[in-house]
């Protein structure tokens, strides 16, 4: 095979290893101008959020033990006396946070022994419920036999259960989710996508088989029935993660403002739209074709 013929085959692979054709590489750029920015020993906890189960309450009893929503919290413990555990990154932390939380990895949880007879409450960023519901199996399975995840993590407590503490910012960019958590979540198959333009900005893409259509309109009258029945059609969870697409985002003060507090399961917005995410794609692909020539021009030789 000529080095040529090589560099071809595996410039090909690019878009198969990122999950999309070839082509994408070449589409025009987005019209955003954003940037993207022993044997005594306790059990070993071993979790992989590739290989979590999807949240499905009515299905799963392990996740239904473990879980617990913002309307059940009270109930679940009344005098309010439980631990809440955020395993956000520490910036975020820092950042925006629950009045009286303590933060810390998951992974480091299981070395807490003191807190294995603990009310604890596990709060991440929401929009991966299903990576905190696999720590919680395992860390249950560990002996930490009190621990529930609030459905809905963080902005789950900012809507439904009392003020949160730190920048303003921080707090309004709760609900927003980034391109590369967006695209990592859509890959596991985890999440209702709708897509809210007057015609679909998904149609046709790598995205267009795992949307719902539901055009907001001029003034979104009737946007909140449609979207709650546009997502329960699609869902067999029980507290659902639905993500709000557009091109770049312009129609999501309008859309947070009509829904109010009337939302279905736990909802988010893709961060800059459709346009940041393809940029992002496209960074990410230009990348992986980057490290593919370097890797040829040192292995690839022609016989």
């Amino acid at each position: 095979m000529m080095r040529r013929d090589r560099f071809t085959m595996l410039l090909s692979l690019v878009g198969v290893a990122a999950g999309a054709s070839i082509v994408f590489l070449h589409q025009p750029p987005p019209r955003s101008s954003r940037e993207v920015p022993s044997s005594s020993r306790e059990p070993e906890v071993s979790w992989s959020a590739e290989t979590a189960r999807p949240v499905n309450l009515a299905a799963d009893p392990d996740d239904a033990a473990c879980a617990i929503s913002a309307d059940e919290i009270k109930a679940w413990h009344p005098s309010g006396d439980f631990l809440v555990v955020d395993s956000r990154p520490r910036r975020e932390f820092e950042r925006i946070r629950i009045p009286g939380s303590v933060n810390f990895p998951v992974s480091d949880l299981k070395t807490k022994l003191y807190l294995k007879e603990r009310q604890l409450l596990l709060v991440d960023r929401g929009y991966l419920g299903h990576e905190a519901m696999a720590a919680c199996r395992a860390l249950r399975d560990a002996g930490f036999g009190r621990l529930r995840v609030l459905v809905g993590g963080l902005e789950a407590w900012r809507q439904h259960l009392g003020a949160l503490a730190g920048e303003r910012l921080a707090e309004a960019a709760l609900d927003r989710i980034p391109p590369r958590a967006f695209d990592a979540g859509l890959r596991r198959g985890k999440w209702i996508v709708v897509d809210v333009s007057d015609a679909p900005e998904t149609s046709g893409g790598e995205l267009s088989s795992a949307v719902a259509h539901v055009p907001f309109g001029k003034d979104g009258s009737g946007f909140a029935t449609r979207l709650r029945t546009a997502v329960a059609a699609q869902s067999g969870q029980a507290d659902p993660v639905v993500v709000i697409v557009d091109r770049d985002g312009a129609r999501y003060p309008a859309i947070d403002r009509v829904l109010g507090a009337d939302r279905p399961g736990s909802l988010y917005f893709l961060e800059g739209g459709l346009d940041d995410y393809h940029r992002y794609r496209t960074q990410q692909q230009a990348m992986l074709a980057r490290a593919i020539v370097a890797g040829c021009e040192q292995g690839c030789s022609g016989r």
